[in-house]
């Protein structure tokens, strides 16, 4: 057991130190574990994460100076299980943080890494008692204090409330079935499936689809369901031509595609040669013959392609990703308010790209996976000022808690003249 908690502080280690991605992590270092270990290593990471303020908050109380990162990992992941793994035995938990922290600047910190575990075992989980609401959130949801007034201000309290509660929640992964091999009634006919709840793509699985035929067939893809809901906001029509500029993984791309019934043309870009594979690969998995996946910049297609030529142009922008923090809760440990301004910097710039791209009459799709309005309706609003051709034809926010979804953001723009 010790080697698997050592394994699991390494990939907390991993994501909190070195800046690696979560589900990354995991995935490169579960060769050597069955299905149990693995689901017993993803509980402790995520679970980690995903309430590293609260962790923080229980053992902050017992010493003057805060220690090392990765002493805080390690006391974080300890306490982490003995608030949440009932099943685990108190002195185990302990032993094996003990033996990690020998490993950890030449074993400095191993008398305190006991006494802190022991002392939290005496006094128990300390609840979060501070009268300002935002800081008491922000502490008992893990979030930080400038994403929780972000979000008061653009959503309410109660709603930031919601979010953040949602985020901390485990909800299954939902598929979307590839219509190009298997009807959405069919699939529900066999056994383990259940209907989606935002979408009629989406299903869910009771069970390993990894292990299934169905998913190394094709027949199921892993996408969120609000993923699922922009190729069908879309629009788009048999026959059209359609360019996807921020393309892989081609979960959209191969949606629109399937829509389309694999009639007429989608030019799927993306900027990484690797990324691109992954489009050709889902292509051939999926049975989907229209996509032309392309390596190419976004800022740079209309130097490659002619100006007006799209019926419908998807830009699913690079976002914060503050939609998606219930399974990459590093996200929300990581991004500052600066990050959110250069990204918007971004987006504008692959915007306005895209506007010179659709036909007149033809439509503009913006979507971001995130929860912020300087992103999302801000975004759009000074595009519609600065591009007085272009209309709203529709757009619709997805908070994450109303389908147990991610939350996302998609606009679509009309080009009128």
């Amino acid at each position: 057991m010790s080697s698997l908690r050592e394994k699991t502080y390494e990939i907390i280690c991993s994501i909190i130190v070195d800046n690696k991605y979560s589900n990354l992590s995991l995935r490169n270092n579960f060769d050597n574990y069955d299905e149990r270990d693995q689901s017993l290593i993803s509980e402790i990471v995520y679970g980690t994460l995903q309430n590293y303020y609260f962790l923080n908050y229980q053992w902050q109380r017992f010493v003057k100076e805060i220690p090392s990162v990765e002493i805080g990992c390690l006391l974080n992941m300890s306490i982490y299980q003995l608030i949440y793994l009932d099943k685990v035995p108190s002195y185990a938990i302990v032993n094996d943080a003990v033996e990690i922290a020998k490993s950890i600047e030449y074993g400095k910190y191993v008398k305190m890494t006991n006494a802190i575990l022991h002392k939290f075992i005496r006094e128990g989980k300390l609840e979060v008692d501070i009268s300002d609401q935002s800081e008491a959130l922000s502490i008992s949801t893990s979030h930080p204090l400038w994403l929780i007034k972000m979000w008061q201000a653009h959503y309410g309290l109660e709603v930031t409330k919601q979010i953040c509660l949602y985020d901390l929640t485990h909800q299954p992964q939902a598929l979307r079935v590839n219509t190009q091999k298997i009807s959405v009634e069919e699939l529900l006919k066999q056994p383990g499936f259940s209907a989606g709840k935002l979408v009629d793509s989406a299903v869910y699985y009771s069970g390993n689809i990894l292990k299934t035929t169905f998913f190394k067939e094709g027949y199921v893809v892993a996408q969120d369901e609000a993923s699922q809901a922009v190729s069908i906001f879309s629009g788009v029509k048999d026959g059209e031509v359609i360019l996807d500029l921020c393309s892989a993984p081609g979960t959209k791309a191969t949606q629109m595609a399937a829509l389309m019934h694999n009639k007429g043309k989608i030019i799927a870009i993306d900027i990484h040669q690797k990324r691109v594979e992954l489009i050709k690969q889902l292509c051939a998995k999926l049975a989907i013959e229209i996509i032309e996946p392309i390596v190419m910049d976004a800022l740079e297609v209309s130097k490659n392609y002619e100006i007006g030529s799209f019926d419908r142009v998807l830009v699913d922008v690079p976002c914060s990703g503050l939609g998606v923090l219930r399974h990459k809760p590093e996200i929300k440990l990581k991004t500052t308010p600066k990050d959110l301004d250069d990204i918007v910097v971004l987006q504008k710039n692959i915007l306005t790209q895209a506007a010179k791209m659709v036909r007149i009459n033809g439509y503009l799709i913006y979507s971001t996976c995130t929860l912020n309005k300087k992103e999302n309706e801000k975004q759009i609003e000074t595009f519609l000022t600065a591009h007085p051709e272009y209309s709203m034809a529709n757009q619709r926010t997805i908070l994450p808690m109303e389908y147990g979804s991610d939350g996302f953001y998609m606009a679509k723009l009309q080009r009128i003249a």
